[in-house]
């Protein structure tokens, strides 16, 4: 509904030339550009294009809101996404192909493992582990010392209190 939204069309995307192709890569080659962000929703699929461009020679590059809020001593990977207000605390580590929304707050000494989504507001306290591919959906509060499984859901407002063990969904206060 919102009177601003861009629509890509099959060609183009706010005037830009969009490449549509499962072969993006030799596309993006042949125009010599030799940057790529890759943003694919599907965590699983974003690992894979972002190998794909890695054994192709692309270099991956970050997309950071200017008013997103790395601490000292974090370290960022490569094709991470971080929106408006994002805060990464001290210490910690953010992998490759992680998307961090507007207003997620990762505390210190996090690692957040590659392709993970945290949406809007999500909030971890230190010492947190958050596996690979796992979505941490809006509102989602995690306690300090806590290990998230890989592939898992964290539903919407779920609060974490103990562990999560790979390929589960959880939600409720607390998450079951």
């Amino acid at each position: 509904d919102a009177s601003q939204f861009d629509y890509p069309t099959k060609e183009n995307f706010k005037n830009k030339p969009l490449i549509n192709s499962k072969n993006w890569h030799r596309e993006l080659i042949k125009l010599s550009i030799k940057q790529v962000l890759v943003t694919t929703h599907d965590p699983h699929q974003r690992f894979k294009e972002i190998n794909q461009a890695r054994e192709n020679g692309l270099t991956l590059i970050n997309a950071i809101h200017p008013t997103a809020l790395i601490m000292e001593d974090a370290i960022i990977r490569d094709n991470v996404i971080m929106h408006a207000r994002a805060f990464v605390g001290y210490c910690s580590e953010i992998f490759s192909g992680t998307i961090i929304n507007t207003n997620a707050q990762i505390d210190h000494h996090n690692v957040i493992k590659e392709c993970v989504t945290l949406n809007p507001g999500v909030v971890t306290g230190g010492n947190v582990t958050i596996g690979r591919y796992t979505v941490v959906h809006t509102g989602a509060i995690i306690i300090n010392r806590i290990r998230i499984g890989e592939n898992s859901i964290l539903g919407a407002g779920t609060v974490i209190i103990k562990d999560v063990p790979d390929n589960v969904t959880v939600v409720g206060v607390p998450g079951r």
